[in-house]
């Protein structure tokens, strides 16, 4: 599928609207809409550009504000939980678990050891 240097203008737009939104629950079909671009155009030029699904990108942004609040603040897991955009504990601690292999309660160690490692190799490039 070829992209347009418009098709480019409209994929920066939806990066920087999930970018500045990242704990929203913002849907296909609303980026859609809001950039004035397909779905099947969006999902792919998005894919393209960032080198990761539409969803796989906001959860990442999701994941590292979520690791820079258990590491910097001392507020309860819950907090950050609601804070990064889930609505339960439960759906957070999953989420964190699959993109880091261990609960979130263990990130909050001081531990040198303790890094971590997302499952992947993704890296949200912020531009």
């Amino acid at each position: 599928m070829k992209l347009s240097e418009h098709d480019l203008a409209c994929l920066e737009l939806a990066k920087s609207i999930i970018t500045k939104n990242p704990d929203d629950h913002i849907t296909i079909d609303y980026l859609s809409r809001k950039v004035g671009l397909n779905k099947k155009k969006l999902k792919y030029g998005f894919k393209r550009q960032n080198g990761m699904p539409i969803h796989d990108f906001q959860v990442t942004l999701r994941m590292n504000k979520a690791v820079e609040l258990l590491k910097h603040t001392t507020a309860p897991i819950k907090e950050i939980a609601f804070k990064t955009g889930y609505k339960t504990i439960s759906s957070f601690s999953f989420a964190f678990r699959k993109k880091y292999q261990k609960p979130p309660s263990q990130c909050r160690s001081n531990d040198e050891s303790n890094h971590l490692v997302p499952n992947g190799t993704e890296k949200v490039p912020i531009r």
